[in-house]
């Protein structure tokens, strides 16, 4: 697992790389529900070439998270990249 994040102009803006052998669904779906939980709307994607699968979680303005899974037959890599709010609510 690798983690950033920096501030800037009010936002935490954020990157998470992990490998794991979970599946890609299974994958996607372990943030999904978080994020949806902490009030974020799924936008789906489509995926860029060689992506498996690719979604963005968008709340309020300014804050967007990309999920992208890259599958290799054993090992899922997934990057999630973006801004969030620096408060813990989405009142930016």
């Amino acid at each position: 697992m690798l983690a950033c994040a920096t501030a800037e102009d009010g936002l935490w803006k954020v990157s998470l790389n992990v490998q794991t052998t979970q599946d890609v669904a299974g994958l996607l779906a372990a943030v999904r529900e978080p994020l949806l939980g902490a009030g974020f709307t799924e936008k789906p994607d489509s995926p860029a070439v060689g992506v498996d699968t690719q979604t963005a979680f968008v709340r309020h303005e300014g804050e967007v998270l990309t999920v992208a899974v890259i599958h290799d037959g054993t090992t899922s890599t997934m990057t999630i990249g973006g801004a969030v709010a620096q408060d813990d609510h989405g009142d930016s």
